[in-house]
């Protein structure tokens, strides 16, 4: 981890999707009332020297926080204890920090963290019922977040920018910014109102590599992906996210510029599941493919998707069925090669201004790619100079 790394602004995040009662009712059961709380800081005083220290002292039930500060650590182990770790926002530089559960009831939270050039990754979390990773920034580690075999996995209003998972041609899932592996039955993947900016993966097996995220799941297990920003980010196959298994529910997301054989792909003809509300535009090929004819693909915003292979739609989904239609327009973007990707006021992406194709059926209450206003673009009617001049009485 840099020391020279200087102070971090938070991107802002996606406007947050409120949490659901059983989320609620999950994390209460969780978090032990009665649990120390261990206060450390980066010179090594507090109620531990250092973050592994305060971590082998604490019981089930604790919290940890570590103040503002540059931990040099190499790599926390939290073994088969319940924690909750957190700090104080983006000046928080925290060492990397892996859960090993190895028992069924074990949980892991991490909130309000920093982690900045960690090459044994960011957080990893293993045999558990439960992780949750939420409001932290993660950038230019290797392998961002690792599970394997958690039930209930979340993470929401994270930043995860310039991210590698450095594996080629693996077997199981390796994404730049998360990788999951399941390893059980009906469990619960929930990403929302994260932002993942030019993450990338050496994957080059199609079922596996995505620049983003990559979820490997039984047919039992679920996956929501829901108004997250995925910009820049790159892989052979998936250039945003590669799935395969599972019931999978991608809604609402904003897709730009990803660079790959198609921003998102689905590797599994068993797969079922609903891919409606996104924005999709300038990605380097297709849209969305999949193998499987189990998904629907519905209310999405294509533009400007190009694809070189002319076997696949152009911008469009591929080898999906759904009832309500897509549209091919232009989002107008305010700058999106500037990195403004908040929409015109006028834009085809927002609730009122849905295609008439789309109205009464794609009014989820959620703007298409859960896109923001942020700039008026005034109509321009085209002219001649020779018009113009004429208008106004100009004379020669």
């Amino acid at each position: 981890m840099s020391s020279t790394s200087g102070k971090r602004e938070r991107a802002s995040t996606r406007r947050s999707l409120p949490v659901t009662v059983c989320s609620l009712l999950l994390f209460a059961t969780m978090v032990r009332v009665d649990g120390r709380e261990w206060h450390v800081f980066p010179d090594s005083t507090g109620d531990a020297p250092f973050v592994q220290a305060a971590v082998d002292s604490a019981s089930d039930g604790d919290l940890i926080h570590l103040a503002a500060g540059i931990y040099p650590e190499n790599n926390v182990l939290v073994r088969q204890k319940s924690l909750t770790i957190y700090g104080d926002g983006p000046n928080t530089y925290a060492p990397s920090i892996n859960f090993l559960g190895d028992r069924s009831d074990a949980y892991g939270i991490v909130r309000d963290l920093s982690f900045d050039r960690q090459e044994d990754g960011a957080v990893g979390f293993q045999e558990m019922a439960s992780a949750l990773v939420e409001r932290c920034i993660i950038s230019e580690t290797e392998y961002g977040i690792d599970t394997w075999a958690v039930q209930d996995i979340t993470n929401r209003e994270c930043l995860f920018q310039n991210n590698h998972h450095p594996v080629d041609c693996a077997v199981s899932p390796s994404g730049g910014a998360i990788s999951i592996n399941g390893g059980g039955l009906n469990e619960r993947y929930l990403i929302e109102s994260c932002t993942f900016i030019g993450n990338s993966s050496s994957n080059c097996a199609p079922s596996s590599g995505a620049g983003a995220i990559s979820i490997g799941a039984s047919h039992t297990n679920s996956a929501e992906i829901a108004r997250c920003l995925f910009v820049g980010n790159s892989c052979v196959t998936g250039g945003a996210i590669a799935l395969s298994g599972g019931n999978s529910n991608i809604h609402h997301n904003l897709f730009v510029a990803n660079d790959a054989q198609d921003a998102v792909i689905f590797e599994d003809y068993f797969a079922e599941g609903r891919v409606y509300g996104n924005v999709f535009a300038h990605n380097g090929t297709s849209g969305i493919w999949s193998f499987t004819l189990g998904f629907q693909c519905e209310c999405n915003l294509f533009w400007r998707n190009d694809s070189p292979d002319p076997r696949q739609f152009i911008g469009r989904c591929d080898r999906f069925t759904g009832n309500a239609p897509d549209a091919i327009l232009d989002p107008l973007f305010c700058g999106w090669r500037d990195g403004d990707y908040t929409v015109a006021e006028m834009s085809p992406a927002l609730l009122p201004n849905l295609p008439e194709e789309m109205q009464g059926v794609c009014d989820e209450g959620i703007d298409l790619g859960a896109v923001e206003v942020g700039c008026k673009i005034v109509p321009v009617i085209q002219t001649s100079w020779g018009a113009v001049k004429s208008r106004f009485g100009a004379s020669r």
